[in-house]
């Protein structure tokens, strides 16, 4: 009778086993998996774009007035590289961060896009626009910097360390 008592406990872990799976399937149907991402892509990558914006104007950055979409990401970028400030390098974007304009057909759809707006001083998502928005952020290759891109924060534009 001894040599049975293997086969009950064997027969309990496979039921367990079967009961796990089956639970485990029915919380990974289709249904409940595409409802975690909801956001597309383009309004996450606003969102994580400002909070870089604000952290880098908390830490003393300024940005002037008139900037474009484009120079405020360089800045950003170039930020992120050569940073002075402990703490801060690499943590607002990645440096191959670069934006993707709608075609004049695109804009001319009700599509998602990002506008970047000078007054507050972040990009915000719109529907529609009267010019080409931004399509997407993306990381390409490492852009050549130009003149505009290759700015340095003066010792102006950073509160003075501590000692």
């Amino acid at each position: 009778m001894k040599r049975y008592l293997a086969y009950p406990l064997t027969t309990a872990l496979v039921v367990c086993a079967v009961i796990g799976g089956l639970i485990t399937g029915a919380y990974l149907l289709p249904g409940h998996a595409g409802k975690s991402n909801t956001r597309p892509k383009l309004e996450e990558d606003v969102l994580a774009i400002n909070r870089s914006l604000q952290v880098y104007q908390l830490h003393g950055g300024k940005i002037p007035a008139g900037l474009t979409g484009e120079l405020v990401l360089a800045r950003l970028r170039s930020v992120a590289t050569h940073s002075r400030i402990a703490g801060l390098k690499g943590s607002l974007i990645d440096p191959r961060t670069t934006i993707r304009l709608q075609t004049n057909a695109e804009a001319a759809q009700s599509s998602l896009r990002a506008y970047w707006d000078d007054t507050q001083k972040q990009f915000v998502l719109a529907q529609t626009g009267p010019t080409p928005g931004v399509k997407e952020f993306f990381p390409s290759d490492m852009p050549e910097l130009s003149e505009d891109e290759s700015y340095r924060p003066s010792a102006a534009h950073w509160p003075p360390l501590p000692r």
